[in-house]
C-alpha cells in the first residue's frame, strides 16, 4: 500500500510540475511517457538510496528478506516525497 501511495504521489507531483504551464527548453510540454519515466527513475533511486542507508547503519542484521523489503519501501516514501518536492522547487 505504501509502495502504491508513494509512486502515485511522486507521479502526481511530476505531472503537476510538467503540465501546469511550464515548458521544456525546446518549447514543448512533457508527455505522459516522460512523467512515467521520471517517476520510475525517481522511485528506483529512492529505493536504492533507502537500501544503502539501511545497509550502512546495519539495520538488516537478523532480519528476513520480507523485513528488508518492508523497511526499504517504508524509507523510500519520504525519499520519494523529498525528491518530488526538490524537483518542484527547482522547476519553480
Amino acid at each position: 500500500m505504501i509502495f502504491i501511495f508513494s509512486i502515485a504521489v511522486g507521479a502526481a507531483i511530476l505531472n503537476y510540475i510538467n503540465f501546469k504551464g511550464s515548458k521544456k527548453m525546446n518549447g514543448h510540454k512533457s508527455s505522459m511517457k516522460e512523467v512515467v519515466f521520471g517517476t520510475a527513475i525517481m522511485y528506483s533511486i529512492a529505493l536504492a538510496v533507502s537500501f544503502f542507508m539501511l545497509w550502512i547503519f546495519n539495520r538488516f542484521d537478523g532480519v528476513s528478506l520480507y523485513g528488508i523489503i518492508a523497511q526499504v519501501i517504508v524509507l523510500a516514501l519520504p525519499a520519494t516525497l523529498g525528491a518530488s518536492a526538490g524537483r518542484f522547487l527547482i522547476k519553480e
